[in-house]
């Protein structure tokens, strides 16, 4: 559900090129490019094994991210190392935990193209602050929003609801 709703957020264009930061299994990357086939993207993540899993899982979408780099993030933008056909990107996703986030995504906002579009999911509330806060000096046009579903747990005369750990969106969108 949250997937979708970052997805939704990103307001995929046609062409372009699309940053997936901290991609995981690359599944959001992945997804977009199944919708938009004529996107760029590029996923990069720091776990080792992390190329390997966004590899077989394109596969399996039968989609090719353009690039998968498996690096520390920061020290990817900062050093310049980007090819420079995915380097000024019109949509970025920043997931992961990194303790570093706020600094990540001022990185990526200095290669953001004009009227590009950026798209970070959290988990907690002290980050939702100071990403508000960079945001806000960059004078974009803020969303945010907070999902949280629940599943259905059988009892022995029933089903009671799990709640899921909620996750805020924060969607900038620059003019």
């Amino acid at each position: 559900e949250v997937r979708i709703q970052i997805l939704a957020d990103l307001d995929l264009p046609e062409n372009g090129v699309i940053w997936d930061i901290g991609a995981g299994a690359g599944t959001i990357g992945l997804e977009a490019l199944r919708i938009r086939p004529k996107l760029k993207l590029l996923s990069i993540e720091k776990r080792i094994g992390g190329k390997e899993l966004i590899h077989a899982n394109a596969q399996r979408l039968s989609v090719s991210p353009s690039k998968v780099i498996e690096a520390e993030a920061l020290s990817l933008l900062q050093g310049g190392t980007i090819p420079n056909d995915l380097s000024k990107p019109d949509r970025v996703i920043v997931g992961g935990g990194s303790s570093n986030k706020t600094d990540l995504i001022e990185a990526a906002l200095k290669n953001l193209s004009p009227k590009g579009v950026i798209v970070i999911p959290l988990a907690t509330l002290e980050s939702l602050e100071k990403i508000l806060l960079i945001l806000k000096s960059k004078e974009c046009e803020l969303k945010v929003s907070q999902h949280q579903n629940f599943r259905g747990v059988a009892l022995s005369q029933g089903t009671r609801l799990h709640p899921i750990n909620p996750v805020f969106i924060i969607k900038g969108k620059f003019q």
